[in-house]
């Protein structure tokens, strides 16, 4: 059975029959900053399986553009990066690139920025140019499996540490910074990192939905139950595998089903975002933050 977000928490139908508000328009879930977060389908596997509706922007400053922005910045293509930004595509927004463990079946989930990505991949100029649009210079980022967060990094992390992980448990830390010029940058701007800034919101576990502030944890479903991007699960695989006697599996049907997500998760997985641009197959989010004046 499909649960309701509503501004009280998920509910069931028959309880939505009960209640006296108005429930017709649900409040806008918290961001990172508590700011209202819009969500807007995904690319890959995502998308496929949630189409655009009608209402949801997909021209100007729409998930496409989103997304295009932050690919620019992770190219480091700062001419067509102010193109979109002059155009009016939001600044401060985040995506999933799913993964799995290097040697493992394992997979995992992380935030990206354009702020982030540009200041991963060692891009200067563009790393400027996103701040003077009012980029977050302190947005914080995860990383997460379907039980949750492990690792929440801002950009001044990445330009010391040169990974996305807390810089102060950067095992090379007598190379840091990877990035000074870049450092110093984001430095001036009021950088921090990220153990010094508020944590984010919480999101929910596998077999959960999330409740009050929570944000939606982007390796599970709207169910609760791990999502399976495309470029990572064959479907064949995974339907033979769901089908096997005595194997643990979830579901067919959503909302039901069991399973052990450590068992379940990436038992079919077909390739890896490994030397190329990165695949974004979760949503694309907008968390409105703005640098501080």
């Amino acid at each position: 059975m499909s649960y309701i977000l509503t501004a009280d928490g998920p509910k069931l139908p028959w309880e939505l029959d009960e209640a006296t508000p108005d429930v017709s328009t649900p409040e806008p879930s918290a961001g990172r900053s508590g700011a209202p977060v819009s969500k807007l389908p995904g690319v890959g596997g995502y998308a496929e399986q949630h189409p655009v509706k009608r209402d949801e922007p997909t021209g100007t400053g729409g998930r496409v553009d989103q997304l295009d922005l932050l690919r620019r910045a992770e190219e480091g293509s700062a001419l067509e990066l102010k193109a979109l930004l002059q155009r009016g595509v939001e600044v401060n927004v985040y995506a999933s690139e799913f993964r799995l463990y290097p040697g493992s079946s394992r997979m995992f989930c992380t935030d990206w920025t354009p702020l982030t990505a540009a200041v991963f991949a060692g891009h200067d100029e563009v790393v400027q140019v996103l701040l003077e649009a009012r980029a977050n210079v302190n947005e914080v980022c995860c990383c997460c499996t379907s039980s949750g967060p492990y690792s929440y990094w801002s950009a001044l992390d990445i330009a010391r540490a040169g990974e996305t992980l807390p810089s102060e448990r950067d095992p090379q830390k007598h190379k840091q910074p990877r990035h000074p010029g870049i450092e110093k940058v984001l430095l001036s701007a009021g950088a921090k990192v990220g153990s010094k800034l508020p944590e984010p919101p919480q999101m929910n576990t596998y077999g959960n939905l999330p409740e009050g502030n929570q944000r939606r944890n982007p390796c599970l479903d709207e169910h609760g139950f791990p999502v399976r991007p495309k470029h990572l699960y064959s479907e064949e695989e995974e339907l033979q595998r769901m089908s096997a006697l005595g194997a643990p599996k979830f579901s067919r049907h959503p909302g039901g089903g069991g399973g052990c997500p450590m068992t379940s998760m990436g038992m079919m997985a077909v390739s890896q975002t490994e030397g190329g641009p990165r695949i974004y197959s979760g949503v694309v989010s907008t968390s409105q933050t703005k640098a501080d004046a």
